[in-house]
């Protein structure tokens, strides 16, 4: 074999196995990205003069509200934010006035679980 097919052999063994031992000897948390989620409990303050449908949580979501709920809103993750607007648009909800306590790492079911809805009239 000639010399640059060597080289290239050699190269790409290096990047494989450079890739294997990242795969299976890197060092990495006891726990998966995704499993792991700390985040801190906030209180959620709906007032009765404020309708909170879909339209208002997805442009919360979108970062395009300036309604003084987008501050209260934004300590969850935006992907939950946009979820709970496709929720509550499929569903044909609001979230009733009061205060609920909820958790900034809370995936969708947790959030909906700990507000409480009403129908869109």
């Amino acid at each position: 074999m000639n010399k640059l097919k060597v080289t290239i052999i050699i190269i790409f063994m290096s990047i494989i196995a450079i890739m294997i031992y990242h795969e299976f000897f890197a060092w990495r948390p006891p726990f998966a990205r995704e499993e792991l989620r700390i985040g801190k409990n906030f209180t959620l303050t709906i007032p009765d003069d404020i309708v909170v449908d879909y339209k208002l949580i997805r442009a919360i979501g979108y970062r395009v509200s300036t309604s003084d709920l987008r501050l209260q809103f934004e300590w969850l993750d935006r992907n939950v934010i946009k979820q709970l607007a496709l929720y509550m648009k499929s569903e044909n909800l609001r979230i009733k006035p009061g205060n609920y306590l909820v958790n900034q790492a809370w995936y969708l079911d947790k959030v909906v679980e700990a507000l409480e809805f009403e129908p869109m009239e």
